[in-house]
């Protein structure tokens, strides 16, 4: 999983990154009118603005993957514990990794939805852009943050899990059930 979580979480970054680039070019549209022809930095803004919907969704789906995991992995050991009478603290391992990562899943999934809004606050010319910015400065700077945290989260549950099956195979073993 951890190699799979790389691979999406660096695209979800080279996404946020260049939508970002790109959005830093642009001008909005707030004030223009049918009369009046976009200029070059305005149709740029099309780009800003399906590039940040791509890079929403993209963050989305790899925060929800990461809660997902945890979600089936805990099931996974909580099962295998109480079918194998292993010790519960195997099961209250997987529980705790998941509560380290659920703080930066659920906020960098809140956060990148609020700059969603703000953005098309700002298209609107409800909102001034400064304010959008500021929040795209901090929805990179906390993924990435994230995905820290989230990967050696991974990783602990990919040894645990390797951990449990060791002890399971031994079970195993011992009983004649290979």
């Amino acid at each position: 999983m951890s190699r799979i979580f790389v691979g999406l979480a660096s695209l979800n970054t080279l996404a946020l990154v260049v939508t970002f680039a790109v959005g830093f070019m642009t001008e909005g549209r707030a004030h223009v009118t049918s009369e009046t022809p976009l200029n070059a930095a305005q149709r740029l803004f099309t780009l800003h603005l399906l590039g940040g919907l791509f890079s929403a969704l993209i963050t989305l789906l790899v925060h929800s993957l990461i809660l997902t995991y945890f979600i089936g992995t805990g099931r996974w050991v909580q099962e295998v514990v109480k079918a194998y009478r292993l010790p519960s603290e195997f099961w209250q391992r997987s529980r705790g990794l998941k509560m380290q990562a659920l703080p930066y899943v659920l906020t960098s999934i809140l956060l990148v939805i609020a700059t969603a809004v703000l953005g098309a606050a700002t298209d609107r010319g409800m909102l001034d852009h400064t304010i959008h910015l500021m929040m795209a400065v901090a929805v990179i700077a906390f993924n990435l943050w994230s995905y820290f945290w989230e990967y050696l989260a991974v990783e602990a549950n990919g040894r645990l899990i390797a951990e449990i099956m060791s002890e399971v195979t031994r079970m195993r073993r011992e009983r004649g059930l290979e």
